[in-house]
C-alpha cells in the first residue's frame, strides 16, 4: 500500500492473530469450482441506536468457495434505507473491483459478468409510487416555467451589450431553427445548471483533499503559479493554458475521482452482439469510468496520485474517458475543466493549505450520481503575505 496508517497495521496483526490461533483454517477452492465470482450485499439502516449509522454487509464467492466477507458501519448517516442499500452496492462494487484486479495479479484473466445480488425493494417502492411522479411533473412544470421566463427576456432584450449563452443560441434560431428551438434551449440550459454546478464542485473537493495529502505536489503547482503569474497580481483566466501542470492535477483528480462515475446511462436502439454477450434492444448500458480509470491492465499504478503521468501523454482517449467519448462525449468538457482551474488556481495561489492534523484526509467516496466524499473535506489555510500585500 502506498500511504499504510495505523489502522492499516491494526488489521494486519488481525489478520496474523487469527492465522497463528487457527492454522488448520483456510478456504477451499476445488479445481472443479467454476471461475464465477458471485456477491450478496445488504444493510441494516440506522443499525445502531446512538449514531443512527447503518451497517454495511456483503459476501463474495468465487464459485462454490466464499473468498471475502465484510460487516461494517457505514461513516455517515443515510436519510433512508434506500440510500443506506446503495452505499452498501458501491462498496460491494469497489470489492469486486479490487479482486478482479486481484486475480490478474496472479494471472487468473476473469472476463466475465461478476453477479451482484441486493435487495432493492425501496427503489422498487419509490418507482411505483404514483405521488413521486406527480410531483417530479409539477416540478419539471415550474422549471420550464423559469427557462422559458429567461428566455423570453433575453428575446425581448436584443440590444444588451452583455453577452450570454441563452442570446447565442437565440441567435442561431433563426439560421437553425430545427437544433435551437425553445425546448432545446431549455434542456440546455437546465443541463448547464444541473450538470455544471455540483459536479464541479465535487471536482474541486477532492483536487483540494489529494494536494493536502500531497503537500510536495501542492508546492509544485504554486511554484508553477508564481513562475508564469508572478507574485504582483492574481491569476487570470488567460493565464490557464499556460500551467500545465495545474491543469495535469485536475486531469488526474478526474482520473481517481470521475464527478459521474457511471457517465451518462446510454440505451441500446437494436438488438446486437458485443463480445460473447447479447444485448437486447432497449437494455440500458451504465459505463463504469470509475473502474475504467483503475484498471491495472491500462494504466501504470493507478490507486496512486501522480499528475506527472499526464505530462507525459498517457491520458489516451481509450482509457481516460470521465466526459465520455465519441459522438456522447460531454459538449461542456471544456468549460468543465476551466471552471475547475481557475477556482483551484485562486485558491493554491491566494492560501497556504495544511491538514487540521498528522492523520492523511479521509478519501472514501460517498454515494450519489456525482461522487461526492464520504466524509466532507477539513483542512486549515493562512493567506500568504504575497496575496495580502496585492488586496491591500
Amino acid at each position: 500500500m502506498q500511504s499504510p496508517r495505523s489502522q492499516h497495521w491494526d488489521a494486519a496483526l488481525r489478520v496474523l492473530r487469527y492465522l497463528k490461533a487457527a492454522p488448520g483454517q483456510g478456504l477451499f477452492l476445488p479445481a472443479d469450482s467454476p471461475l464465477q465470482i458471485y456477491a450478496f450485499c445488504d444493510s441494516d439502516w440506522a443499525n445502531c441506536p446512538l449514531t443512527w449509522h447503518s451497517v454495511t454487509e456483503y459476501f463474495v464467492s468465487l464459485g462454490n468457495s466464499p473468498i471475502s466477507w465484510r460487516t461494517k458501519k457505514q461513516p455517515t448517516v443515510s436519510r433512508s434505507s434506500a440510500e443506506a442499500e446503495y452505499r452498501s452496492i458501491a462498496v460491494t462494487t469497489c470489492e469486486l473491483t479490487w479482486l478482479k484486479s486481484f486475480l490478474l495479479s496472479l494471472g487468473v484473466h476473469h472476463d466475465r459478468p461478476m453477479r451482484l445480488f441486493y435487495d432493492n425493494q425501496a427503489a422498487l417502492h419509490i418507482a411505483s409510487n404514483p405521488g413521486f411522479e406527480k410531483s417530479i411533473i409539477r416540478l419539471q412544470e415550474k422549471c420550464d416555467r423559469l427557462f422559458q421566463g429567461l428566455i423570453d427576456e433575453r428575446r425581448n432584450n436584443k440590444e444588451g451589450k452583455t453577452k450570454t449563452m441563452i442570446g447565442a443560441m437565440l441567435a442561431l434560431q433563426d439560421t437553425e431553427p430545427e437544433n435551437y428551438s425553445d425546448n432545446i434551449i431549455e434542456g440546455n440550459i437546465s443541463s448547464m445548471l444541473l450538470a455544471g454546478t455540483d459536479t464541479s464542485a465535487v471536482t474541486m473537493e477532492w483536487a483540494l483533499s489529494l494536494l493536502v495529502n500531497h503537500p510536495k505536489v501542492l508546492e509544485k503547482a504554486r511554484a508553477e503559479l508564481d513562475r508564469y503569474v508572478g507574485q504582483d497580481r492574481l491569476v487570470n483566466e488567460p493565464d490557464i493554458p499556460k500551467l500545465h501542470y495545474l491543469q495535469s492535477i485536475v486531469t488526474e483528480t478526474l482520473r481517481l475521482f470521475p464527478a459521474a462515475p457511471l457517465l451518462v446511462p446510454r440505451e441500446s436502439s437494436d438488438n446486437s452482439t458485443v463480445g460473447r454477450f447479447d444485448v437486447p434492444r432497449g437494455t440500458m448500458l451504465l459505463v463504469n469510468a470509475w473502474a475504467m480509470h483503475r484498471d491495472l491492465a491500462v494504466w501504470d499504478d493507478p490507486t496512486s496520485f501522480r499528475p506527472e503521468r499526464f505530462e507525459g501523454g498517457e491520458n489516451g482517449a481509450h482509457k481516460f474517458v470521465p466526459f465520455g467519448t465519441g459522438r456522447k462525449h460531454c459538449p461542456g468538457a471544456g468549460l468543465g475543466n476551466r471552471v475547475v482551474v481557475l477556482p483551484l488556481a485562486g485558491m493554491i495561489q491566494c492560501f497556504e493549505w495544511v491538514r487540521v492534523s498528522e492523520e492523511l484526509v479521509d478519501m472514501s467516496e460517498g454515494v450519489g450520481i456525482t461522487m461526492p466524499k464520504a466524509l466532507p473535506l477539513e483542512a486549515m489555510c493562512r493567506a500568504r503575505e504575497q496575496m495580502i500585500r496585492i488586496r491591500n
